[in-house]
């Protein structure tokens, strides 16, 4: 737990999705999540994986998918967010590959979304390196600007 609320608290990782969150809540979250995935997602919305690192067995960071509304259409938002020290190195691709794999074969959706701020360009490539193509630029409910990419099954 001490290594999702590190991801979650971190100032680089969350610069992009709202800034650092409480270290308390995340803990508290997660702790929920872990005993009922099944029941936590049914009420949040959202299905979360950890990545882990092969060799040391390390937490490389998260994978999600979760449902959302965007500009009034249902949609499911594709997430990965890592721990600084494996940026470039390739587990984000990795990771997030067999996510949309499982998204398509296992839970037979149809598309993805990845809703990315535009100054996110690692997040930006990751989502091109997976196949998604950039859609359009959609406003949230807040008036931020974000870019929708998508990929279809």
């Amino acid at each position: 737990m001490e290594q999702i609320s590190a991801l979650w608290t971190d100032p680089a990782v969350t610069e992009h999705i709202g800034g650092p969150r409480d270290r308390n809540l995340v803990t508290d979250f997660f702790r929920q999540y872990a005993a009922d995935p099944d029941g936590c997602s049914e009420v949040e919305g959202e299905r979360w994986w950890s990545a882990i690192e092969r060799t040391s067995g390390e937490l490389v960071g998260l994978c999600s998918l979760i449902e959302k509304e965007v500009e009034g259409r249902p949609e499911i938002d594709f997430g990965y967010f890592l721990l600084p020290s494996y940026w470039g190195r390739g587990y984000a691709t990795e990771a997030a590959g067999l996510v949309i794999e499982h998204a398509f074969s296992d839970l037979r959706l149809e598309s993805l979304v990845a809703v990315i701020h535009p100054d996110n360009t690692r997040s930006a490539s990751v989502a091109r390196k997976l196949g998604m193509r950039l859609e359009r630029e959609v406003l949230r409910s807040d008036g931020v600007v974000r870019h929708l990419y998508r990929l279809y099954a």
